[in-house]
């Protein structure tokens, strides 16, 4: 349901020569794991393998760690998904059945298998999890970063990551096992401001059909 990554030419480090790489994925681990928040504005594409159909679409993301999580999408339609750490809220505006809207509402747990969640609020220690596998310059700013998970998570075959000189998460790319491709950009990010805790909870609409799952 969420969720780029852009790529050049550039200096090339194999997992081989990883000791004499000065890049370190702990350093984007302790970054996001000391921030309290995450604000960005978003677009994401998804590539649906079966289909050979990619969605694109557009919103924000709010995260308030340890739990607490809003993903808006603004674009092409309107969804917003909530967490205030208890409960997980899906609202969709034009479902339902008479069109009035309907809210899924499911355990926030569910949240504690999203790749990508994980990774943004820190929860992931990227060392022990994934394994290095490239890093590209991508000019004087940024960096392209490939990993690979060590075992089996959810359905990801491989990460890149775009990190900026302040070793900040701007892209993500997921490559899943089943062909499937999920590209995040990330524009406008911020990390540590303190977030309303209002902005994650969530009043279903009056007239919306509710399902709990």
């Amino acid at each position: 349901m969420f969720l780029t990554v852009f790529t050049t030419m550039f200096t090339l480090y194999g997992d081989a020569n990883a000791s004499q790489n000065p890049f370190s994925l702990k350093r984007i681990e302790h970054n996001y794991q000391k921030a309290g928040s995450i604000q960005a504005d978003f677009e994401q594409e998804v590539f649906q393998a079966t289909l050979s159909r990619t969605k694109s679409s557009s919103g924000k993301l709010l995260i308030s760690k340890p739990d607490k999580v809003r993903w808006e999408i603004h674009a092409p339609e309107k969804n917003i998904m909530v967490s205030n750490g208890r409960k997980l809220f899906y609202y969709s505006p034009d479902a339902g059945a008479d069109g009035k809207g309907q809210v899924i509402v499911r355990p926030a747990k569910l949240l504690a298998k999203h790749v990508v969640i994980q990774i943004l609020n820190g929860s992931i220690p990227m060392d022990r999890e994934f394994k290095l596998k490239v890093v590209r310059k991508q000019g004087r700013e940024l960096r392209l970063v490939t990993v690979l998970p060590r075992k089996k998570l959810s359905d990801i075959a491989e990460v890149e990551m775009t990190i900026d000189r302040r070793s900040r998460i701007v892209a993500l790319n997921l490559h899943h096992h089943s062909g499937n491709r999920t590209k995040i950009r990330l524009k406008n990010l911020r990390l540590g401001d303190k977030l309303p805790t209002t902005l994650f909870e969530f009043e279903p609409p009056e007239g919306v059909e509710i399902l709990q799952k």
